[in-house]
């Protein structure tokens, strides 16, 4: 995979989902198995904590990881189709 042909190798794939969009992805997944959704039980849960990165971090991530990020993104648009 490179960044030529990444969008053509995930288009083989009918479903992508996102960890971050868990509950969106499993929904969507349900409907196109044509299955209930399995409610899964949280038994663990944690205090959300909410990690602040700057932009400058941000930036230098993405400038480092582009591949990786371009794959995020194009599965985070064919999760919201």
């Amino acid at each position: 995979v490179n960044e030529s042909d990444y969008k053509k190798n995930l288009d083989k794939y009918a479903f992508i989902g996102i960890f971050e969009d868990l509950k969106q992805s499993i929904e969507i997944l349900s409907k196109l198995l044509d299955k209930p959704i399995y409610q899964m039980p949280h038994k663990r849960k944690s205090e959300k904590k909410e990690l602040k990165v700057s932009k400058e971090v941000k930036e230098i991530f993405i400038n480092n990881n582009k591949l990786d990020y371009a794959i995020y993104e194009y599965g985070l648009k064919r999760l919201k189709r």
